[in-house]
């Protein structure tokens, strides 16, 4: 593995620990941060890959569609962008009828999206070594 790919990776991995322990604690919004974090991390661990710098963006759809991550992660992964915005940025305005903040459901379901879609970087990285 590239060692830059090797870093993202290790990154990414380190999220999963931190968004258990927010959830024990019972911070929805933060465990849904680093669900995010961890997965736009573990996707930039596919682009660094080659030897590439992953591009300074959070949008996951656009991620996930450059290292192209199977089509049935989209819904969830344009979920966690959003999550991601609302959490970082309090004045955020959201769209009409959108949910103010993350309950305990919305956070453990971006825990297993987060947990799925590294799962899949895994296999990815595995089979590219």
């Amino acid at each position: 593995m590239h060692p830059s790919a090797e870093r993202w990776w290790e990154y990414a991995e380190r999220d999963l620990p931190t968004v258990r322990a927010v959830l024990q604690i019972e911070r929805w919004d933060g465990a849904s941060f680093y669900a995010q974090q961890a997965v736009e991390k573990a996707l930039k661990a596919l682009l660094a890959g080659g030897g590439d710098r992953p591009p300074r963006i959070h949008d996951l759809v656009v991620l996930s569609r450059r290292v192209g991550a199977p089509p049935e992660f989209r819904r969830d992964l344009a979920e966690l962008t959003r999550v991601y915005v609302t959490t970082r940025y309090p004045d955020v305005v959201l769209e009409p009828g959108a949910p103010a903040g993350v309950d305990q459901a919305m956070a453990e379901h971006h825990v297993r999206v987060a947990q799925e879609v590294l799962e899949w970087v895994r296999q990815q990285l595995s089979t590219a070594s």
